[in-house]
């Protein structure tokens, strides 16, 4: 009965994968184009990196992690983060606390509450210091 269900699992998979790349690619009758706007891809892209900083500051805020650094490596060991990038953080210094802060802002007004700026993020833009600045270790 296990391998029987282990094999129903992978043509599920399988065939999803299928349909998804399918979908992705366009193919048939046009249906991706409606169902996903192509030029949202950048903007979902920056919801999901800001909402990892916002949680890498909260993270930093409450003292579970000390270093920026150890957030850097953890992300690009644990999730696969882009290494040439230096790391969520790096990446988000680079960018500049005070970007970062309106465009959570920006979401916060457009998508609601779960894109509230931690108030480190606020007071780093305050004090106009990144956080390998602040979290140097």
């Amino acid at each position: 009965a296990a391998a029987f269900a282990a094999r129903s699992l992978v043509r599920v998979a399988r065939s999803a994968l299928a349909g998804s790349r399918s979908f992705l690619r366009g193919v048939g009758n046009g249906l991706a184009d409606r169902w996903y706007d192509w030029r949202e891809e950048r903007e979902i892209r920056g919801r999901l990196v800001l909402a990892m900083v916002n949680e890498a500051a909260r993270t930093l805020e409450a003292g579970i992690v000390e270093r920026a650094s150890d957030v850097d490596l953890a992300m690009i060991m644990g999730t696969g983060f882009p290494p040439f990038r230096g790391g969520l953080l790096r990446f988000a210094d680079t960018i500049h606390v005070r970007t970062i802060l309106s465009r959570l802002n920006e979401f916060e007004e457009r998508y609601g509450d779960r894109f509230a700026p931690a108030d480190l993020i606020r007071r780093l833009a305050r004090e106009n210091r990144g956080f390998y600045e602040a979290f140097a270790g």
